[in-house]
């Protein structure tokens, strides 16, 4: 991997609590931007929550949501780029499980987040469904680049999903 280092930042990562201005997040994991390492990222991320006498949401619903968004770095954003690396930052909370995804990849097209429709499933032979998916899923989605960076805050809430 390049020496590439995903720039600390110090913005609140969305409207929970935990992820207040300042206050270090419960988890931080930088990878490279590489499946395999999604899915290191992953397994350590739900063995996390699965050991928390209460967690702040429902473990299943987290890997979900974060799989999706995790894969499209690596598949969008990140293709054909060597040795770019993925920052996941995580605060745990009463009002759920902040998040806040960063990499040095390609930005969002148009500089934002894509549309929150779910295309006619005959339309769609394979994938298309994954951020329909995640805006069922997830709170407080928000997006934007900084400094050559994307950054992805969200909240997942306990109870999504279920």
């Amino acid at each position: 991997m390049a020496d590439r280092a995903v720039r600390p930042l110090t913005v609140q990562p969305c409207a929970v609590s935990p992820g207040a201005e300042g206050v270090a997040p419960d988890q931080h994991h930088l990878f490279p931007a590489e499946t395999d390492a999604v899915r290191r990222t992953l397994a350590a991320v739900t063995g996390w929550l699965h050991r928390l006498p209460e967690p702040p949401a429902e473990p299943a619903t987290v890997e979900l949501v974060l799989a999706e968004l995790l894969n499209n770095v690596v598949e969008h954003a990140c293709a054909t780029l060597p040795g770019r690396v993925i920052g996941l930052e995580l605060w745990s909370g009463r009002g759920g499980l902040a998040c806040r995804i960063t990499d040095d990849g390609r930005p969002m097209p148009g500089g934002r987040l894509p549309r929150q429709w779910m295309p006619p499933p005959e339309t769609l032979p394979e994938g298309g469904f994954g951020w329909p998916l995640v805006t069922a899923l997830a709170r407080d989605l928000a997006y934007r680049r900084d400094g050559g960076q994307n950054v992805l805050s969200l909240r997942i809430c306990p109870g999504s999903g279920t």
